[in-house]
C-alpha cells in the first residue's frame, strides 16, 4: 500500500508541475474510486489521499505563483479534514482552478500558445493513437475549443497539420531509402496501415505514394 501510494503521489505531483491538471484530477478520482468499489478501506484511501496532499503541497504553491494565483487555499486545511469525499472535492476544485488559469494564460500569449501547439504536434506526430481529444486533454481544453484555438494559432486544423506533416515525413523516408516498403514507412510516420498512408498522400499530394516514389 505504501509503495503504491508513494508512486501515485510522485506521479500526481509531476502532473501538477508539468501543467497536466486534468491527468492529475483523474489520478485523484482514482483514489476515491477505490473506496467506492471497496478495493480499499476508508482508512487506507484517506492515508493515500493525505500522502498525495503532502506530495503536491509544494508544487501547488510554485505553480500557483507562476499562474498569478495568490489566493489558493492552503493544503494544511485538507490535512485536517477527516472525510475522503471532502478532501477529494477540495483538491479537485483547486486543480480545476489551475487548469482554467493555465488555459487563460495560453490564450493571452498567442505566440507561446502556437509554439506549444507545434511542439506537441511534432513530438506526438508518429503516435498512431494521436487525435484531437488526446491533444485537447494535454492542454486542459475541450476538443472543440482546442480545435478552434489550434486553427487560429497555426493556420490549419489539427488533424490537417498532423496528416500533412506525416506525409512530409514519409516523403523524406522515401528519398532517404527508396527501397523501404510502404508498410514500414506507414508505421514509422504514425499510420497503422499502408491504406491510411495512401489516403493521406492522395489528399495532400494528389497522387498515391507509389506514384510519388516513381516521380522522385
Amino acid at each position: 500500500l505504501r509503495l503504491v501510494g508513494s508512486e501515485m503521489c510522485i506521479r500526481d505531483s509531476n502532473c501538477v508541475r508539468a501543467g497536466e491538471y486534468q491527468s492529475s484530477r483523474q489520478l485523484l478520482r482514482g483514489i476515491a474510486q477505490d473506496l467506492a468499489q471497496g478495493s480499499c478501506s476508508a482508512a487506507e484511501v484517506r492515508l493515500r489521499m493525505l500522502g498525495l496532499v503532502s506530495a503536491v503541497e509544494p508544487t501547488l504553491e510554485e505553480v500557483g505563483t507562476a499562474l498569478g494565483l495568490e489566493d489558493l487555499p492552503s493544503p494544511e486545511c485538507w490535512l485536517q479534514t477527516k472525510e475522503v469525499t471532502s478532501i477529494t472535492l477540495q483538491i479537485d476544485s483547486v486543480l480545476e482552478t489551475l487548469a482554467e488559469a493555465s488555459a487563460q494564460q495560453r490564450i493571452n500569449s498567442p505566440s507561446r500558445l502556437r509554439e506549444q501547439f507545434l511542439q506537441y504536434a511534432e513530438s506526438h506526430l508518429t503516435d498512431p493513437n494521436l487525435n484531437v481529444t488526446m491533444a485537447a486533454e494535454s492542454f486542459d481544453m475541450s476538443p472543440s475549443y482546442f480545435s478552434c484555438l489550434f486553427k487560429k494559432s497555426v493556420g490549419a486544423g489539427f488533424l490537417d497539420y498532423v496528416h500533412q506533416n506525416r506525409v512530409r515525413l514519409a516523403e523524406e523516408k522515401m528519398q532517404a531509402n527508396p527501397a523501404l516498403p510502404l508498410k514500414d514507412i506507414a508505421e514509422q510516420v504514425g499510420y497503422t496501415t499502408p491504406l491510411a498512408l495512401n489516403r493521406a498522400f492522395r489528399k495532400y499530394e494528389g497522387v498515391p505514394p507509389s506514384v510519388f516514389r516513381k516521380q522522385m
